[in-house]
């Protein structure tokens, strides 16, 4: 049996419901370590009776009141842990010891220019340190009510109980009943099969008792130029993508001749538009193509190795991502995706974004170098962007071990 936490749904038949909120919040610097230890415990009892439908200013108050329960919606809490937390710079002396900070958190995203990655790059005018913090909550749930109460009720009790935590943003997603993203195409559709999940995202080395058995987060919310991508022909995109438009097709060869483009794709494919039930796995995992122009598509280049979730080398992560719309102030619409996954090496997600072979040469996909057709575009930047590691499910809290001093 797993220990993963709620929240990573990887079991078999488990599908992550449609509303999504991730908080995240810092300890202020002169928190000791018993003061949090006491602030996480307050936050995760009350949250855990969140999700029994209890809330606070609801409760009898007198002897006779009914008690009353909220409908639920399905609440699931995830609680994770940032670089941030390990860094005696940000906290009191009195604190848990950076020789708690697992390796695999790395060093914090740089901010500036053509940063944090070769290819992915931050966007204009953005806080790069917000998601870099030291706590994320993540709730989902079967509706928007039940994501918001939530929100809301780690504030009231900040406030209520003067916790030493203030949060420094929520992000808000949902999923798309039709299974496609902002530019049209279908999404996650070659995520892994439900046997290989738990290789991929549990974290089983030794040399950090408190994580063996837990999982790491990784977090971009990633903006897409909507305006750049709907200036490329529907083949253009169907090249770059790997698939049909319409029907999600996976292309088997491109031509390019002058400025003339063809493709064809692999045959048995669906042709309804919508992902059936039990799709062939061609359909859904295609092979590798032995064209060149398909095998730099974004999803061969996301998903180069296709081999044994286990092995460093082919970097497999369990995606589980929501989509977003926000209105920026002085810049309009801004859609894109909040990206999250799980897996026991943050590295993986490194080596696909960084890697060459991978996505390292572009940011999001189709050949590199001076190829023009389809032509090359900055489809992608990062609003925001963190990595976090995900304790297993202990009592009384997840990572409780790091602030009370007791071993696992």
């Amino acid at each position: 049996m797993d220990s993963i936490q709620e929240g990573v749904y990887f079991r078999s038949k488990e599908r992550p419901d449609d509303f999504l909120r991730l908080v995240f919040l810092n300890f202020s610097p002169e928190t000791t370590r018993t003061q949090a230890h006491d602030a996480l415990l307050k936050l995760w009892g009350m949250l855990q009776d969140l999700k029994q439908g209890i809330v606070r200013d609801l409760r009898p108050s007198q002897q006779g009141d009914p008690d009353y329960r909220v409908p639920t919606g399905k609440l699931t809490v995830l609680l994770g842990y940032g670089r941030r937390i390990f860094d005696f710079h940000s906290h009191a002396n009195d604190w848990i010891s950076p020789d708690d900070r697992p390796y695999e958190l790395g060093l914090k995203l740089p901010p500036g220019e053509n940063q944090p990655f070769r290819s992915l790059h931050w966007g204009k005018n953005v806080n790069t340190e917000v998601a870099q913090s030291d706590l994320v909550f993540q709730f989902i749930a079967v509706n928007e009510l039940a994501v918001n109460r939530a929100v809301v009720e780690v504030q009231k009790l900040i406030d209520d109980q003067d916790l030493p935590l203030s949060i420094n943003v929520f992000y808000q997603g949902f999923h798309r009943e039709d299974r496609r993203s902002w530019i049209e195409f279908h999404d996650g559709i070659n995520n892994m099969v439900a046997k290989e999940r738990i290789k991929a995202i549990e974290y089983k080395l030794l040399d950090q008792p408190w994580m063996t058995g837990g999982t790491f987060m990784a977090f971009f919310k990633i903006e897409v130029d909507l305006k750049a991508w709907r200036k490329l022909s529907r083949i253009e995109q169907e090249i770059l993508v790997g698939r049909n438009k319409l029907t999600g097709c996976p292309l088997d060869s491109a031509d390019v001749v002058g400025d003339c483009l063809s493709k064809t794709e692999i045959s048995g494919c669906p042709m309804t538009g919508s992902i059936p039930n039990n799709a062939p796995n061609s359909f859904l995992n295609p092979p590798r193509s032995a064209d060149s122009l398909i095998q730099s598509s974004h999803i061969h280049r996301s998903n180069l190795n296709r081999g044994n979730p286990g092995q460093d080398s082919n970097n497999r992560i369990f995606r589980q991502g929501y989509e977003f719309l926000d209105w920026v102030e002085g810049k309009g619409i801004s859609v894109g995706l909040n990206f999250i996954s799980f897996q026991r090496r943050i590295k993986a997600v490194r080596d696909i974004i960084g890697d060459p072979d991978w996505m390292g040469g572009v940011n999001f996909g189709g050949p590199e170098g001076e190829v023009k057709r389809p032509p090359a575009i900055e489809l992608m930047s990062l609003i925001s962007a963190g990595f976090y590691a995900i304790p297993p499910k202990l009592e009384p809290y997840p990572g409780a071990s790091l602030f009370n001093g007791k071993s696992i």
